[in-house]
Formats: C-alpha cells, sequence, structure tokens
C-alpha cells in the first residue's frame, strides 16, 4: 500500500494524473481490506486533493469524508482537526453551509480535547495558532455565507478566550512530579480524548469534554467549586450579554486577520 502511495506521488509530480488516482485508490483499497486505517485516511486525503485540484468537488469531498472516518477509527490526534476542516471547506465550496459549519464546529471540540492534556500556557498558545486557519475559515463562512453574526463572535472568542480564561483562573503551570492520582487522570484523559475524536454529534462531544474539563482540574489539583461552570469551561460571553455590558458610547471592535481576506466585527449596546 505505502509503495503505491509514493508511487502515485511521483505520478503525482510528472503530470501522471489519472495513474496517480488508480495507484491511490489501490491503496485505499488495500488498506481498508487489512484494517491499515492510518494508511487508508492518508490514501483518501491525498486522492481528495487531487480530485480537489482537478475541479472534481463531489468525488473530492466523498474521499476526504472516507479519510475523515478512518482518521477517527485510528483516533489521529492532531491531524482529525485539520482534515474535519478539509472536509468543511469542501463542503462550503459546494455549497453544505450548514454542514460546514458542524465540521468546523467538531474540528473545534476536538482541539479543545487536546488543550486538556497540555500542560503550559505557552504550549496552548502555541497549540492554538498551529490550529487558527480552522477558526479563520469558521469566522469567514459564518459571517458572509450563513450569515451569522452571532455564530462568528461565537468562533472567534472561543479561540481566544481559552488561554486567557486559563490564566485568570490562575491556573498553575508549574510542572508537577507525577503521582498514582495524576497517572489515573491522564489515562482517563486520553480515553476520552478518543472517544471525543470519535463523537460525530454535539450532543455526544458536549459531555465528553466537560467531564475532560472535570479531569483537567483533578490533573492540575485545581478546584473551582465557587465558580460557575459556564466559567470554568471557558465558553466566550454571548453577544447579548457583551452588549449590555457596554455604554451607548462605546464599540467592541473584534478583528480577524487572515488571507485572502481579514474582518473586523463592530459591536454596540444595541
Amino acid at each position: 500500500g505505502s509503495n503505491r502511495t509514493e508511487l502515485g506521488k511521483v505520478r503525482s509530480k510528472t503530470g501522471g494524473r489519472d495513474r496517480t488516482n488508480e495507484c491511490d485508490e489501490g491503496a485505499a483499497a488495500l488498506a481498508a481490506g487489512s484494517e491499515l486505517q492510518r494508511v487508508k485516511a492518508m490514501a483518501m486525503f491525498g486522492l481528495a486533493k487531487l480530485y480537489r485540484d482537478a475541479g472534481d468537488l463531489q468525488k473530492a469531498e466523498d474521499r476526504a469524508a472516507k479519510g475523515v472516518e478512518a482518521s477517527q477509527k485510528v483516533g489521529e490526534t492532531y491531524e482529525l482537526p485539520e482534515r474535519l476542516a478539509f472536509l468543511a471547506r469542501l463542503r462550503s465550496d459546494r455549497g453544505k453551509f450548514e454542514e460546514s459549519d458542524r465540521l468546523y464546529e467538531q474540528a473545534e471540540d476536538v482541539v479543545d480535547g487536546l488543550l486538556i492534556a497540555v500542560a503550559s500556557a505557552g504550549t496552548r498558545t502555541s497549540l492554538i495558532g498551529a490550529m487558527s486557519q480552522i477558526y479563520i475559515d469558521h469566522f469567514a463562512l459564518a459571517v458572509p455565507l450563513i450569515p451569522n453574526p452571532i455564530r462568528a463572535l461565537a468562533v472567534l472568542e472561543r479561540a481566544r478566550g481559552r488561554t486567557a480564561a486559563d490564566i485568570l483562573r490562575n491556573k498553575d503551570s508549574t510542572p508537577r512530579k507525577s503521582t498514582g492520582v495524576q497517572s489515573a487522570h491522564e489515562r482517563e484523559i486520553a480515553r476520552l480524548q478518543i472517544r471525543l475524536m470519535r463523537a460525530s454529534a454535539p450532543v455526544e462531544r458536549r459531555p465528553i469534554l466537560e467531564i475532560l474539563f472535570d479531569e483537567e482540574q483533578g490533573l492540575s489539583g485545581t478546584k473551582l467549586r465557587d465558580v460557575p461552570r459556564l466559567m470554568k469551561q471557558g465558553k466566550p460571553v454571548e453577544l447579548s450579554e457583551l452588549q449590555r455590558s457596554l455604554r451607548p458610547d462605546e464599540l467592541v471592535l473584534e478583528y480577524a486577520l487572515g488571507e485572502p481576506g481579514s474582518y473586523c466585527l463592530v459591536i454596540d449596546n444595541k
């Protein structure tokens, strides 16, 4: 399977697109037959990119969907959010905006779940930065295509708010010596992260994220009994609540910088 995939890459560089597709399709079939889901995911996304570049968005979407399914089965962590976002872009390009919105949200839920196992605020910021294109693309979908400025604000604040919320909660980022209790929390977090990656419906992901947050508090030794759960989980402020806090002569400007375009949300108290 891997040899055929590599041959496909070589053919792609030399212009043999038809033969490339044949080779990658063969690799995908071999991978599926032998339950090598990781190889299947790689082959499917290789095909999806080739079909996208050839202008066949329907086939590209089909292969990307199969690649996402394989990634979920094998429990690929850092690859899955980007692959979900790739499929979301394809569905947006085909006019399936609501489906695209749900996929972006799923990718962001997985990122949130991954952040739970990251110890330092600096590393968390780096991880969010690496995933920033997901949030920018989701924001761009919510503004002109759905359109939904409330949704757009929630996407933007979710991307920026997690690390800031950790700091406001006075989270101790000092490395701790591993204990039996912490190891148990780490094992449970890893198990829950796999469950999160395999859960496609929001109704399945919400409780998993809540339990992950509780496990994170147990891992860090932090107890926030007096803080409302909404604040604990660092969920973004609702637009109506933000507007009520503004005076008539105040505005909040929220910028989203990206390529090929950038955006600015202008929020007043009305």
